[in-house]
């Protein structure tokens, strides 16, 4: 198995809100926890 060629492409954030964050790596859109937020 071969990574796409954006694998290592830098880590971009689009938006930050209250809990969420939006972030792109190459043509990948994914969301994370704003903020340090972790689960109890």
């Amino acid at each position: 198995m071969t990574l796409p060629p954006d694998a290592d492409a830098p880590e971009e954030i689009r938006w930050e809100g209250r809990f969420i964050t939006a972030k792109t790596r190459g043509r990948w859109e994914f969301v994370g926890r704003a903020r340090g937020i972790k689960l109890r």
